[in-house]
């Protein structure tokens, strides 16, 4: 089955959006008026939904930009120039503006640890909360690099095993936490994990190495396996795989679909907590979105392409938009206007700030890659 993926920026557009408007209702002079829209995103858990479907598309397109035939610097210097010249560009404006509109001023040492965007590693905190997700991004490509180099990137049951993998240990850390179950407490209990509990909260959920309990390692672990599961799913689109891959594939999406949205049920019989839904409903949200927008009908709009092409800058840039103008008059008066068109509002300059960011920072930037890995692929032929 040949599957187009012309449609592929449009589902980006879904998840970039998501995520604003998610931090948009967070915002502390919205999140205050408890209105019925700020309730039901944070219900749904809009922000974490897009996060996920940014993950499936990575593990959808990032592993098949491997290729056998051509040098091996040419991933990096490509994943390099697309991902740092815009985050450098960002983090320079949130150092700026956290000085002159804040007045509290960024460490130089936080700064450059940010640089690196591996600031988490450093046990630095996020400049940007919106970083977090980067240094998952990194790892992926440093495990998809991995499977290439053993020759494993195409095997659709390399991947399929560490997504189910990886989904095991996430539905583990989730049964400890909510003891739908008491498997996960009998789990830690035998491997004498007890005393290695830290606090979910805080800093401590930047670092890369929290107490091994801690959820955001469960949190971590659906992540990367969001991202293989979204590379299981472009073999599938790609026709090339056999009955037994497609029943594992279909295994894994049962998994997400059915057997995590059961355990939020049998939790929230126990809790009655209708917040559970991020834990256990937002997880299978996206994937379903996902399946429904990459194969089941796909939107094929000039409008959501052109959204999805600069969603990487409006990701980086629409917080520090939302904080701008939240802050600023007429719009930092209480009740001077309705949530909704601060909204509208807080989108349109963000797209429009986004859009500028990719025309003259992304582009150029890719543009260089693009040149650099040519220069490598000749030097390497001659």
């Amino acid at each position: 089955m040949e599957h187009r993926l012309d449609h592929i920026d449009a589902i980006r557009a879904f998840a970039a959006v998501s995520v604003l408007v998610e931090h948009f209702y967070a915002a502390p002079s919205i999140a205050s008026g408890h209105t019925w829209a700020q309730s039901v995103v944070a219900g749904l858990d809009l922000g974490r939904i897009g996060v996920v479907v940014f993950f499936l598309i990575s593990g959808f397109v990032i592993p098949f930009s491997l290729k056998k035939n051509r040098h091996l610097g040419d991933f990096w210097v490509k994943r390099v120039t697309r991902l740092y010249p815009a985050y450098w560009i960002s983090l320079i404006l949130a150092v700026v503006l956290q000085s002159v509109v804040s007045r509290e001023a960024i460490g130089g040492a936080q700064a450059l640890a940010n640089a690196t965007m591996l600031q988490n590693f450093f046990h630095y905190e996020n400049v940007l909360g919106v970083y977090w997700t980067l240094k998952l991004e990194l790892v992926f490509y440093v495990m998809a690099y991995g499977l290439f180099l053993f020759g494993l990137i195409d095997s659709a049951f390399a991947l399929a095993a560490i997504s189910g993998g990886l989904f095991c240990v996430f539905l583990l850390y989730l049964d400890y936490w909510t003891n739908v179950t008491a498997i996960g407490h009998h789990i830690a209990a035998a491997l004498h994990l007890g005393g290695a509990i830290a606090s979910s909260t805080g800093a401590a959920g930047n670092h890369p190495i929290p107490g091994i309990l801690n959820m955001n390692w469960g949190n971590f672990c659906a992540y990367f396996s969001a991202m293989f599961l979204g590379a299981c799913l472009r073999r599938w689109s790609e026709g090339k795989l056999r009955t037994a891959g497609k029943m594992a594939i279909g295994l894994l999406c049962f998994g997400w679909l059915v057997l995590l949205p059961a355990m939020g049920i049998v939790c929230y019989l126990k809790t009655q907590d209708i917040g559970l839904f991020s834990m256990y409903g937002s997880w299978a949200t996206a994937l379903a979105l996902f399946l429904l927008l990459a194969f089941v009908t796909p939107v094929r709009s000039k409008v959501l392409a052109w959204i999805g092409l600069c969603s990487y800058s409006l990701y980086l840039l629409h917080s520090m938009v939302i904080d701008l103008l939240l802050s600023s008059p007429p719009f930092a008066a209480p009740h001077a206007f309705s949530p909704l068109l601060m909204l509208v509002v807080c989108i349109a300059i963000s797209l429009a700030v986004a859009h500028v960011s990719y025309f003259l920072v992304e582009k150029p930037a890719m543009r260089f890659g693009r040149s650099v890995a040519r220069r490598l692929e000749r030097g390497a032929t001659t």
